[in-house]
């Protein structure tokens, strides 16, 4: 028997390696509901509303409407330290979901 715990891992594992790749290759995918297509970040193992497991990946323009920025003067990670100052945001994607997003 399958640990849904586990599965639920497995999935989330696999949904950011999708997400990745595209990335890699310059394109910005989401998932979305073949049923109600609704589009949905972050990525899920079924629709969150209709609750349908048929999702697939599709390309998305990332338009949207910047609600909240900040910066990030201090950090003691040293990634983000060697990067300061960095630029944060809150953008409402014309898709429907909102991201942090790096300005």
């Amino acid at each position: 028997m399958v640990n849904p715990a586990v599965a639920r891992t497995c999935a989330a594992w696999f949904a950011g390696l999708v997400m990745t790749a595209a990335a890699a290759e310059g394109r910005f995918e989401l998932q979305v509901c073949v049923d109600c297509g609704a589009v949905q970040y972050p990525p899920r193992e079924a629709c969150l509303r209709c609750v349908s497991a048929r999702l697939r990946w599709r390309p998305q323009s990332g338009a949207g409407l910047l609600l909240a920025e900040t910066t990030l003067d201090h950090s003691n990670d040293l990634y983000f330290r060697e990067r300061l100052p960095w630029r944060l945001g809150m953008v409402q994607l014309d898709a429907g979901p909102s991201v942090m997003v790096h300005l």
